[in-house]
């Protein structure tokens, strides 16, 4: 299965910036609508893009490793299928840590998808760290 993967570090304990995408139903550091039913694994939200509503389930949580797991259920805005994206933190000293957010995805055109989802993933990770980062100011 391809895989895009976004990497970067972020100012902010990696504690805090767990707590902030664990929280599935809270999407207020990503600045998007969405509605959340549920708590943990198996928490369905749908979350309104500028292309529809994009439903997505909470598929693994775990704090000890700082990562979460969702997939897109329906309204997928991707050239692809079968689309499940992780999030993980790991903490490089008391007050920052290294982020990690990884799409994987079946596509027909793996080159065009993982350029969408490049993008995509930028995007996303650039908000979360401006998020967390301004948590701390």
């Amino acid at each position: 299965m391809p895989e895009t993967t976004h990497r970067d570090t972020i100012n902010a304990p990696a504690d805090d910036v767990f707590a902030l995408y664990a929280a599935f139903g809270d999407n207020s550091w990503m600045g998007v609508e969405l509605s959340c039913e549920g708590e943990g694994v198996g928490a369905i939200r749908k979350v309104t893009l500028p292309t529809g509503v994009a439903t997505e389930v909470c598929e693994e949580l775990d704090p000890t490793e700082r990562s979460m797991q969702y997939g897109l259920i329906d309204g997928n805005p991707f050239a692809c299928s079968d689309y499940h994206g992780r999030i993980t933190v790991t903490p490089l000293n008391p007050t920052s840590c290294s982020l990690e957010w990884t799409s994987r995805y079946e596509a027909e055109d793996p080159v065009a998808i993982d350029e969408q989802l490049s993008a995509f993933l930028k995007r996303a990770g650039g908000a979360l760290k401006r998020y967390a980062e301004s948590q701390r100011a």
